[in-house]
């Protein structure tokens, strides 16, 4: 009881240390520019199964998650090699004064999967379901019958 006790304050301490409120680095201080959404829309494109399927899609202003970086969160909804929508998954960018990079350390993750974290729509990633032509917009075969020489 004593030990499950102590591993409830650690944690306490380690989600309040975590929760404490960060400003941005100047030379971070700064909004996501059409490029760099562009790169997240690329990265998309080559490393998700159906980028095309994406719904409740969203995306996070820049988060302060260490004295000289920031990071930009991404949410979508997207389906699997087999059709099936796996539900909300994030993934997270490192925001750098020349654009975004995608990244996968620990504490950049971990800020992009905090419950408080605000994310706003990202209408440019949503908008790739509409990129693909759908079979019933495709133009209808014709067929020339050939006349006959008299």
């Amino acid at each position: 009881m004593r030990a499950a006790f102590g591993c409830l304050i650690t944690l306490l301490v380690a989600l309040n240390t975590q929760a404490e409120t960060r400003s941005l680095p100047p030379q971070l201080a700064r909004a996501l520019t059409g490029a760099d959404k562009a790169t997240i829309i690329t990265w998309t494109k080559e490393h998700l199964t159906d980028p095309y399927s994406l719904r409740s899609t969203a995306i996070s202003d820049p988060v302060p998650v260490k004295r000289d970086s920031a990071v930009v969160c991404v949410a979508f909804d997207g389906r699997d090699r087999f059709g099936r929508y796996l539900g909300l998954k994030r993934i997270s960018f490192v925001l750098t004064p020349d654009g975004i990079a995608p990244t996968q350390r620990p504490a950049e993750v971990a800020a992009c999967s905090a419950s408080t974290l605000a994310m706003k729509p990202f209408p440019e990633l949503d908008a790739l379901a509409f990129a693909v032509p759908s079979r019933l917009n495709r133009p209808t075969p014709t067929m020339s019958v050939p006349t006959a020489a008299h």
